[in-house]
């Protein structure tokens, strides 16, 4: 099966799960409530603070979790313990449980922190840009690779207008022109490989090198280590997405290390 194709069933299974929730709980009612929800926190400002940002993925051990009310504890206390180790931003996805349970551990991490949250899920409706507000979503994630030009800029436009930030995932030239046509400020930038798997990151510096100063660059990474962190900031990362086995409070201190580089 060729990317393409790939690209395609996966928008196709979103709408899918977009609709079920839609006939569920209408689109009016989600729109109502993603306008009446606490005005959205600056993810464009935390990714653009000095040094290199670190946004930590909330995770936590699963072992003796048997109810929604106990993952929600989970989920605000491993999002208070990244927050205290140096995490500027907070990272979400449904794929664990499903979207519901998500939206609500969500709502949780990001009630018990001051820092913004990031929903990782893949968007490509409108409804589903209401429903992360809804759940105290303060950015999300817009992949140039399954959006045609048109519904990227709608959806872009629908997130900025709630007042969250949208961060364009690219991972060629191509599509970070197109993110920048749409009007992006953040690029979440999916660094190109070399055969072996690791990171090039002179590709990657070369990527980056051509975009505006006022452009800010999110790498999509996994980023594990220091090293792994110096040597993407070198690249133009203004912020990381670390690995979800990564030891949060060095890659924070590296971050704010003199010696890690800056665009800035």
């Amino acid at each position: 099966m060729c990317a393409t194709d790939v690209h395609s069933d996966l928008f196709a299974a979103v709408q899918r799960q977009v609709a079920r929730r839609e006939s569920l709980v209408s689109f009016q009612e989600v729109k109502d409530r993603s306008r009446a929800a606490a005005s959205a926190r600056d993810a464009y400002a935390a990714v653009d603070s000095d040094g290199c940002a670190i946004i930590a993925q909330v995770q936590y051990n699963q072992h003796g979790v048997r109810t929604t009310q106990q993952r929600i504890h989970r989920a605000a206390l491993a999002a208070v313990e990244l927050e205290m180790q140096g995490a500027q931003l907070l990272a979400c996805s449904g794929a664990l449980f499903g979207r519901e349970v998500a939206n609500i551990e969500m709502d949780a991490a990001r009630a018990a922190v001051h820092i913004p949250v990031v929903s990782l899920d893949t968007i490509v409706d409108p409804y589903q840009v209401h429903e992360a507000r809804c759940y105290g979503a303060d950015a999300l994630v817009l992949r140039a690779d399954i959006l045609e030009q048109p519904r990227l800029e709608a959806l872009l436009d629908r997130a900025e207008t709630l007042g969250m930030s949208a961060f364009v995932q690219v991972g060629d030239a191509e599509e970070a022109a197109r993110a920048l046509r749409a009007g992006a400020s953040v690029l979440a930038v999916v660094p190109p490989k070399r055969p072996s798997g690791e990171t090039d990151h002179f590709a990657l510096g070369e990527l980056v090198a051509g975009l505006p100063s006022k452009i800010r660059v999110v790498m999509m990474a996994d980023v594990l280590t220091p090293r792994d962190l110096f040597n993407v900031a070198a690249a133009g990362a203004d912020a990381i997405l670390a690995n979800a086995e990564a030891a949060i409070p060095s890659l924070a201190t590296a971050g704010r290390h003199p010696a890690c580089a800056s665009r800035r």
